[in-house]
């Protein structure tokens, strides 16, 4: 029996994305269509959803807890948004401005809403939090400037609000992005 449909492109992984996933315990919930319906099948309970709740939490708990407290280095990135890109599918375009690192096309949503995966994925971005400068911490070992770059990310964080971004979560990161990678290059320098 079918109680719901959902239809949200943005959710739906592409053939090579599942293939590398272990996604066996949902088969029998989940079922992703042609036009990237998901079709929740009904049960009497939902046991692939609280296995998933409950993996998700110990993820989560695992990723906060610091156990990987190391800078992420250049292929970390790379893999990071190639993930949320082809999660995401976003156009050539906008995965030809990340890869150039050409992050001033403010209107450009796709590429918001990878920086916001590539933050989120990462633990450097918080939806409700916005940059979280602990990891952004971690990122800076090994160099100097942190602490100018802390000031002037927060500095820059004061110029915008709720008004300028609304209930658009890629936005509101994607602001803050711009702040942090106005200040990293700024501030933030290798140790010779």
């Amino acid at each position: 029996m079918v109680l719901n449909t959902w239809k949200n492109p943005s959710i739906c992984l592409s053939p090579d994305v599942r293939s590398r996933l272990n996604y066996q315990e949902f088969r029998s919930s989940y079922k992703c269509t042609a036009n990237c319906s998901i079709v929740t099948q009904f049960n009497g309970s939902f046991p692939a959803m609280k296995f998933l709740a409950a993996t998700l939490l110990i993820f989560a708990i695992f990723h906060a807890s610091g156990a990987d407290q190391k800078p992420y280095d250049k292929q970390h990135w790379e893999r990071t948004n190639q993930l949320c890109s082809r999660l995401l599918r976003t156009p050539q375009e906008a995965r030809d401005l990340i890869a150039q690192k050409k992050f001033d096309d403010d209107a450009n949503e796709a590429m918001h809403c990878v920086i916001r995966c590539t933050g989120i994925v990462s633990g450097t971005y918080d939806d409700e939090r916005g940059t979280v400068m602990e990891m952004m911490e971690v990122q800076a070992q090994g160099k100097t400037g942190f602490a100018e770059f802390r000031s002037a990310a927060e500095e820059c964080y004061g110029g915008f609000g709720p008004e300028d971004y609304g209930d658009d979560w890629c936005k509101k990161s994607y602001l803050y992005f711009k702040c942090d990678w106005k200040a990293w290059v700024q501030h933030v320098k290798k140790v010779e």
